[in-house]
């Protein structure tokens, strides 16, 4: 017999045989603020990919000598809707733990910062993407004539 079977016995009905309750459980005050924490870590890193996101967009627009491609920016623009769609999750989840209005409160004031940021950063994108695309049907339109 080696070792990994002694550590799992086989299971036999004996073994199986264990009483196990339907009521559900009721977190402990413990495992409450271990929970918020992991709410909190996941708003956290919502917060992180979403401001590099915008970051990489905003550095591809601050760019002069940039020739945009509007394919790329549109991923982009893509890439920062899903971040953000993720950060606002997040922040809702995180938002349902707190019990106490200050709390909240501060919760969403920092969403709303941080939310209107990324707001600003997608307009200028999407701006940026509309006008690319009218100067490329103005280019196509002169080379049709």
């Amino acid at each position: 017999m080696d070792k990994n079977d002694e550590l799992n016995p086989p299971r036999t009905k004996k073994t199986l045989d264990v009483r196990s309750s339907n009521r559900p459980k009721a977190p402990t005050d413990k495992m409450k603020e271990y929970q918020r924490q992991l709410f909190e870590a996941d708003f956290e890193a919502a917060q992180r990919a979403c401001t590099k996101q915008a970051s990489r967009i905003q550095a591809l627009l601050s760019d002069q000598n940039e020739t945009y491609d509007v394919s790329v920016l549109q991923m982009e623009r893509g890439k920062l809707e899903a971040r953000m769609e993720d950060f606002t999750s997040a922040h809702e989840v995180l938002y349902d733990t707190f019990k106490i209005e200050e709390e909240r409160i501060e919760q969403n004031a920092r969403y709303g910062t941080l939310n209107s940021r990324y707001r600003e950063t997608l307009q200028s994108l999407k701006e940026t993407i509309h006008s690319l695309q009218l100067e490329m049907d103005d280019l196509r339109s002169t080379h049709s004539s």
